[in-house]
């Protein structure tokens, strides 16, 4: 368990690990980063919205850990780094941020979402892909009705 100033750094190195392949791969410095914020407006209108016995029963220390790392990756490390456009707005999760980037965007771009969620298999289209960074798979248009028998907007 790599530390720095008190602080555990293998989730963050990993992160960052994972944006240099991408940069490489996409051969593109355009980065955005989107995060959760802090409260969920869907939360609120569902209380059991996203309620996992497991997760919940995680350590709080765990869970306090993580929070922190998260906190010094997007509102130090990343602008350190150079990286300028770290979004999270307010009562909405980071796929909601994404998903308003992509779809009211002015790019032309194709645009590529790395994520593991699934939820943004629905943006798919001829000018978004989504790249899972554990699989290092990228998935195209088709990928639902290719994969799941479902389209994309089922997802």
């Amino acid at each position: 368990n790599a530390e720095h100033a008190g602080l555990k750094t293998a989730v963050l190195f990993g992160v960052l690990r994972d944006v240099v392949q991408l940069k490489e791969r996409y051969k593109t410095s355009n980065v955005a980063f989107c995060f959760d914020s802090e409260t969920s407006l869907r939360k609120k209108l569902s209380p059991s919205y996203k309620s996992n016995p497991v997760s919940d029963t995680a350590p709080a220390k765990d869970k306090k850990c993580l929070k922190r790392q998260k906190q010094v990756f997007r509102d130090e490390i990343l602008p350190e780094l150079g990286f300028n456009n770290v979004f999270s707005y307010e009562g909405y999760e980071a796929d909601d941020v994404v998903a308003s980037f992509v779809t009211k965007s002015a790019w032309d771009d194709d645009c590529v979402a790395a994520s593991t969620d699934k939820d943004l298999y629905q943006l798919l289209s001829p000018r978004v892909k989504i790249y899972n960074p554990l699989t290092k798979r990228e998935f195209k248009e088709d990928k639902g009705q290719k994969h799941y028998g479902k389209h994309n907007t089922y997802f």
